[in-house]
């Protein structure tokens, strides 16, 4: 099947042209790969043109590439986790290309990403039908189906310290089998599991009890016990790594 390429002039025609049934590409990391190529069916839509990048007044554009979220003043700042997850994704190239919203939009279990954008509160914003823009928490964006909409960029409503542990088969470029990330406000310290569950959709925990072991995955990478067991020695040293540690 051969797929036809639009490249629309601003958001309205973006939306439209997605509610339409085509399929939103942002930076293209995605077309790089063998193994994770997307399925783009008849029409794809390059939104690059039409979308914000960077920080603006609190929101990080979905246009803003890993790269730059792994090096951006305000991102390393205020929202060191999710500096620290964009800084162990994928390779130095990959990084260069990928953005915020195709992350998002690929909704890949095992993305580093999406535990440290929970931990740092972060809201989806989106640009919907009729031209209205909502905004909705990280992990329910991730828990529902994806809708006719274009991700607009993320809103973190938490800033502090907070860093960002992973655990893959191989030193280097590797996809993670477990992630945590943690984000501290006063006492208390917002803990994420990643790469762990049967969705992409991080799971909440408290302390040094990792989530359920019933809520995790096994396939062929590690048994759902195995990453039970991998996010508590994560937990600790994210705990430690955020002055929580006792």
């Amino acid at each position: 099947m051969q797929t036809s390429w639009r490249w629309p002039s601003d958001l309205d025609e973006a939306v439209a042209l997605v509610a339409s049934g085509g399929t939103a590409v942002g930076g293209g990391a995605a077309l790089l790969s063998v193994a994770l190529a997307p399925k783009l069916g008849q029409l794809a839509v390059d939104l690059a043109a039409v979308l914000p990048a960077g920080v603006d007044r609190g929101v990080i554009g979905a246009g803003t590439t890993v790269e730059q979220l792994a090096t951006d003043p305000t991102v390393l700042r205020d929202w060191p986790a999710i500096a620290a997850a964009a800084a162990a994704t994928a390779t130095p190239q990959v990084r260069r290309v990928a953005t915020l919203g195709g992350t998002l939009g690929a909704r890949l279990p095992t993305s580093d990403m999406f535990a440290a954008m929970a931990a740092h509160g972060c809201l989806v914003r989106m640009r919907g039908a009729a031209a209205t823009t909502t905004e909705v928490p990280v992990v329910d964006y991730l828990r529902a189906p994806p809708g006719p909409h274009v991700v607009l960029g993320v809103r973190p409503t938490l800033p502090g310290p907070g860093t960002h542990r992973r655990f893959a088969l191989r030193v280097g470029p590797s996809p993670a089998i477990a992630v945590v990330a943690g984000v501290r406000a006063g006492d208390v310290v917002r803990l994420f599991a990643g790469a762990v569950g049967h969705t992409a959709a991080p799971l909440p925990f408290a302390g040094r009890s990792a989530p359920s072991v019933d809520l995790m995955r096994s396939d062929g990478r590690g048994s759902a016990d195995y990453r039970h067991r991998l996010v508590g020695v994560l937990c600790a040293e994210v705990l430690a790594a955020v002055g929580a540690d006792t």
